[in-house]
This record gives C-alpha cells, sequence and structure tokens, in this order.
C-alpha cells in the first residue's frame, strides 16, 4: 500500500547559515565582501582575489564622476573561469549565476548610478571551496542626474519580513526499508537534501499537498527529484502516468556505487517555476518517495509509487 509521513522543515531546531548556498544565484542579498570573510558555501574564508584571481573593471564609468539614474556597465573579470556575483553599497545586488554553463571569466553587469558616491565589492567562484573577494572599487558622484538637478537622497529598504527559520534533520527513516533523508539550510532562503539507501537503485523524492495520501497532490501536481543512472531529474507528476518531460536539476549529484545510492539537491524555500511547489518551513509538509531497481525507474514508475 502506498504511504506518506509529514515532515516539518523546521521540526528541528537547528543554526541558520546567514550566507551563500551552492550558486551566486542562490545568494539573493550581498554585503561589502573582502577577503577573510568566513560563512560562504564550503570555502573556511573567502580567498584574495587580487593579483587578477577576482578584480572590478570601472573603465567604463567617466572618472570625472557618474551621472544619477543612468545605466553603466561594470565587468568583473578573473584569470580563470568564475561564476560572478556584484554588490554596489547602494545597495544593488547583481548577479545570477547558476551551473557551470555560466562560468567565464568575465561578466559585464549594467548598473543603475546612484545620488551618492559608491564602492563595489565583487565575489568569484570557482567551486564549493574555493571563493575569491574581489578588492574594492569606488567611483564618485558627480553632482547631477540625467534631468540635471540633484539626484533625491537614497530610498531605505524595506525591512525584511520575518519568516520561520529552516532547521536540519539528520538520518530520518523514510519507511522501513533503510531509505533516510537529511535536509539542512542554506543561507536565509534556500534547503540541502539528501536521500540515500543502502543499496544500488534509482531513488524518487518529492513534495505533495493537503493531508491525504495523494502521489499527484490532489491533481494539482507534485514536485519530484528522482536519482536514476547518475542523473538527477525533477518532474511535476500529474497523474499516475509515466511522466514524459523533466528538467535538470542543477548543482545535484546522483552517486550510485560501492551498494550505495545518494540523492543530493539544493533548492530555494519559495517555488522558482512550474515545476516546484513553494516549501513551508514551521508548518508540516506532506513528502512522497520510493525506490527501486535502476534502472528500470520509468518502466516500473506505476508499479512502486511515490509513497
Amino acid at each position: 500500500m502506498p504511504r506518506t509521513t509529514a515532515l516539518g522543515l523546521a521540526a528541528l531546531a537547528g543554526a541558520v547559515v546567514e550566507r551563500a548556498g551552492a550558486y551566486p544565484g542562490y545568494l539573493h542579498s550581498c554585503v561589502a565582501w573582502v577577503a577573510g570573510d568566513t560563512g560562504y558555501m564550503s570555502a573556511s574564508t573567502l580567498a584574495d582575489g587580487a593579483g587578477g584571481k577576482c578584480s572590478i573593471d570601472i573603465s567604463g564609468i567617466p572618472a570625472s564622476g557618474f551621472i544619477g539614474d543612468t545605466e553603466y556597465s561594470v565587468v568583473v573579470t578573473s584569470d580563470r573561469a568564475t561564476l560572478n556575483k556584484l554588490y554596489s553599497s547602494d545597495g544593488q545586488c547583481l548577479g545570477n549565476d547558476f551551473g557551470d554553463a555560466t562560468l567565464a571569466k568575465t561578466k559585464t553587469f549594467t548598473w543603475v548610478a546612484p545620488g551618492s558616491d559608491v564602492s563595489f565589492h565583487a565575489m568569484c567562484s570557482t567551486g564549493f571551496t574555493q571563493i575569491f573577494a574581489a578588492p574594492a572599487a569606488a567611483v564618485s558622484y558627480s553632482g547631477t542626474s540625467r534631468a540635471l538637478t540633484p539626484a533625491p537622497a537614497p530610498i531605505s529598504p524595506a525591512p525584511a519580513v520575518a519568516t520561520a527559520k529552516v532547521g536540519t534533520g539528520m538520518d530520518i527513516a523514510l519507511g522501513a526499508d533503510g531509505l533516510k533523508l537529511s535536509f539542512e539550510p542554506l543561507g536565509v532562503d534556500s534547503v540541502q537534501f539528501e536521500v540515500s539507501i543502502d543499496r544500488d537503485a534509482w531513488i524518487g523524492f518529492g513534495l505533495s499537498s493537503g493531508s491525504a495520501v495523494s502521489m499527484t497532490a490532489g491533481g494539482a501536481g507534485s514536485d519530484v527529484v528522482t536519482c536514476s543512472n547518475g542523473q538527477v531529474k525533477q518532474y511535476k507528476i500529474v497523474s499516475y502516468a509515466i511522466p514524459t518531460t523533466a528538467v535538470d536539476v542543477p548543482g545535484s549529484s546522483c552517486k550510485q556505487e560501492n551498494g550505495k545510492t545518494a540523492l543530493r539537491f539544493a533548492r530555494s524555500i519559495a517555488a522558482q517555476d512550474s515545476q516546484q511547489r513553494d516549501l513551508t518551513p514551521g508548518s508540516s509538509q506532506q513528502i512522497i518517495w520510493a525506490y527501486g531497481d535502476d534502472g528500470v525507474q520509468l518502466q516500473q514508475w506505476e508499479k512502486h509509487r511515490l509513497r
């Protein structure tokens, strides 16, 4: 018979990591990064980007001073292919690099000038364990806006809305067959999951909705991530038929070796597209799962179902 369980992501209290996730695309708030900062991904500290490892090119901004309410190009460069994020002290947090396809030695950002002097800060990441902080670069305000009048004072950002924190769970048993779930926060708005079992298998793990046992969330569609044949795919399950479309999950892994299988992936708390369902920290949430012999996932989907 199909089985289900409810899991509140905040059921076990855990310290919230305050900064970055697996890619710059997970980092939705910025600060004036400097070499030596801690708390980003798996890097012990931010490395010094001096010497070409991570630098900010502001040659596109007039040395005599920028004009307010005008767009300028700011370029982050590195002597190696990196993922990049740019922050200006007036509060602009730019860049959503996500995955190997966005690795580059040069990244151009479009920056809208405010009405005050600004300093730029950037980070360049080659992976989870190596992140460089660029030396800061400063530019001056000319005193005029595009309308040739003094620019208005910057508007203070709205206070952050308090939200429930994501807790940490380790080796939570999913049923009695040895499948285990672990999760932990990545920054303030993302979560990393790991589902594992001590056998060679395919794994399916997802989010449903409501209180009734439902693989399809009562027809609204379940958000399911699978590990099979070394690949991670995401499906929206709307019926008991074999799904025909799937999307890749950037930054994920599907390891099937030495008689063990582990699915590892990260996602934001808020749904990013129609394939996903929102996570609900602080409230119980129905999860569904399945596993079976590796290599026969789609052919046996209906047989195993998601439990």
